[in-house]
């Protein structure tokens, strides 16, 4: 453009040039005797041609700079726009998948019993046949984690304050300062606390059809299923599948130097077994985390440990009038 606006100039020139080459030549030729001053007038006017031509080229460079970079924004907003409009896309895609997979991970052949989904894995017999349920407890879908609980207290860590935890911990003599102390404590140790409602936060939480497992149900859980860690769409745990294709999933959040645990209705039944830290030597109890391989692993933690809950149930039962009329 710049090249075609100097040609223009150059042949304006020239062809003014010559014109008034021309012009002079016949003005020679008719008046031979003109005056200075007429030539005088003409190299004024010849110059102020010029310089007005060079302000309509100066204003014409200018418009096309000011139109270049008119189209220099729009075209880096249209580009701007186009990426935004990718990476939307991308972000909806992204959800839909998630959702996706998130229903693929919900079994579809569930029992709801007072209002919460249950699935029956077929691990149990006629007379012992638990249903786990596709929540832990105060979770909002299969994927939320809930709340977490201390070991054999109703309430969330959530509505608690430090004080009460420890306060709690001691109160049901879960602390003990030696073994000998330990020992003699064997007789108050409340043991097991599945269904009891001073204890359970699954029953407290969900009524009496609900518990929280003890460990011998978790141990089967591990023994009678198949695992599968599932790490995708920023959705962490297990996808857990009985024996008769139905399933569950458990999630696990991973923290970078804390392992999170699930809680179970059983005491460490081990005497010897305690764990030391700054408020004292406390008793265990049982509870499932991960092991380095992925994999779900029963282990003894002290009875201060927060963690979450994963509940049972059973399928309530129907009771038929068993009175039969004799005669006499």
């Amino acid at each position: 453009m710049k090249k075609y606006i100097i040609t223009l100039f150059v042949s304006l020139m020239a062809v003014f040039s010559y014109g008034q080459s021309v012009y002079m030549h016949e003005a020679q030729e008719e008046a031979a005797d003109s005056s200075n001053d007429g030539n005088l007038l003409y190299g004024l006017l010849g110059l102020g041609v010029l310089f007005l031509l060079v302000k309509i080229i100066g204003l014409i460079f200018k418009c096309l700079a000011e139109n270049k970079k008119k189209r220099e924004d729009i075209f880096k907003r249209l580009e701007q726009e186009k990426l935004n409009q990718k990476i939307k896309e991308s972000y909806r895609i992204e959800k839909l998948n998630k959702e996706k997979f998130i229903v693929g991970l919900t079994c579809q052949n569930t029992i709801n019993i007072d209002g919460f989904d249950a699935v029956d894995l077929g691990l149990g017999d006629e007379y012992d046949n638990p249903l786990w349920g596709t929540q832990n407890i105060g979770a909002e879908n299969i994927t939320d984690i809930g709340k977490k609980y201390i070991w054999g207290y109703i309430e969330s860590v959530d509505t608690l304050d430090e004080e009460t935890m420890f306060n709690h911990i001691v109160f049901h003599k879960f602390k003990s300062q030696t073994i000998e102390e330990l020992n003699d404590e064997i007789v108050t140790d409340e043991g097991d606390f599945m269904g009891m409602f001073e204890h359970d936060a699954t029953s407290k939480e969900r009524g009496g059809n609900w518990m929280t497992p003890s460990i011998q149900y978790i141990e089967m859980l591990i023994n009678g299923c198949k695992w599968e860690y599932i790490d995708k769409y920023g959705i962490k745990g297990w996808k857990v599948i009985g024996p008769n294709g139905n399933y569950i999933f458990i999630p696990y959040p991973e923290k970078k130097y804390e392992l999170e645990s699930y809680l179970s209705s059983t005491p460490d039944q081990n005497d010897n077994k305690v764990t030391k830290n700054e408020n004292g030597t406390f008793r265990c109890a049982m509870c499932l985390q991960k092991d380095r391989n992925n994999n779900p692993e029963v282990v003894s933690m002290w009875r201060g440990i927060k963690g979450y809950i994963r509940p049972i149930s059973y399928e309530p039962m129907e009771y038929t009038n068993c009175i039969t009329e004799y005669e006499w």
